[in-house]
């Protein structure tokens, strides 16, 4: 076997090892077994990790992400970090790995949303946006838009399902607004941790 063949095995073997883990994490999130572990965390300390993590990516595919000053003065969540960094590090993935254009932006803020006990965090970018008719099954295992639309990129169609069942799993909501050839907007809310007082 040559050495080409040899690398296209090991890729195809760590592609299906990662779709394995994906559904294994899934499968507990929907059925509930996977308990949260929930501690007082800071959004800004996540997002930071997440992007160190996908600093290789963002750098590959010569994207730019922009963290609005919005990040550091929102309160504390309580949250599981290590799901929510997950979450994070999707929808970046996804803003970057589905935009064709030259120049890739992506924008990540955050707010407190008045009255309630959440925050709300925003990731927004410059990609080819969402058509309206498929807004509510991307978020659907396995579902991805059709490749005349995106361009077409390898992935399994899991990423937004797993983004939705952890922040459902927080109490929180998630969705889209979206223009087609104007970007996207994928936002999701997240419990604040309550003051001691």
């Amino acid at each position: 076997v040559g050495k080409n063949a040899v690398r296209i095995i090991e890729s195809q073997s760590k592609r299906l090892s990662t779709l394995i883990d994906e559904l294994l994490g899934l499968s507990l999130l929907e059925s509930g077994s996977l308990g949260l572990t929930r501690s007082e965390e800071s959004l800004e300390s996540i997002v930071k990790t997440g992007l160190k993590k996908l600093a290789s990516k963002i750098r590959g595919r010569g994207a730019k992400v922009v963290v609005g000053k919005s990040i550091d003065k929102v309160p504390q969540i309580l949250v599981d970090k290590a799901k929510v960094q997950e979450v994070i590090e999707n929808l970046i993935e996804n803003a970057i790995k589905f935009n064709d254009k030259k120049e890739k932006k992506v924008e990540i803020s955050a707010r407190p949303l008045k009255g309630e006990k959440f925050i709300r965090v925003e990731i927004k970018d410059n990609g080819p946006g969402v058509p309206s008719e498929e807004r509510e099954k991307i978020f659907s295992k396995f579902y991805q838009i059709e490749e005349f639309f995106t361009g077409q990129v390898e992935g399994a169609g899991l990423g937004l399902a797993v983004v939705k069942q952890v922040v459902e799993a927080h109490g929180g909501k998630v969705g889209v607004e979206s223009r087609p050839g104007r970007g996207s907007k994928f936002f999701f809310t997240l419990p604040k941790a309550f003051d001691k007082a």
